[in-house]
């Protein structure tokens, strides 16, 4: 598994928007998504509601280090989530088109 899809999310669209382009110009990433969506989770013991927009970025796994970097960097949560989630299958289009638009 060379390739990854990396998530974060952030309330705040002009903060997701900045991400997400910072993370293609960057070419830390091929594309990246970013949707809303209605988060339900649990933060300091309480259960919370919130209107969140997710950030996908389509990348190398070798990329985890430097993307994660750049999220912290930018993201203003005190825990931002960041996970990675492996490509097991991909089109070769697909996958060359990533290998071919990352550093």
């Amino acid at each position: 598994m060379r390739y990854v899809i990396i998530t974060t999310a952030t309330n705040d669209k002009e903060e997701a928007t900045k991400i997400a382009y910072g993370l293609v110009q960057n070419k830390l990433a091929a594309a990246v998504h970013v949707g809303q969506v209605e988060s339900f989770y649990t933060w300091q013991n309480k259960l919370e509601n919130a209107q969140e927009y997710t950030i996908s970025a389509k990348t190398k796994k070798a990329n985890f280090s430097k993307v994660e970097n750049y999220i912290k960097a930018n993201h203003h949560y005190i825990l931002p989530e960041i996970a990675m989630i492996p490509i097991k299958y991909g089109s070769k289009e697909f996958i060359n088109w990533i290998s071919n638009n990352v550093v």
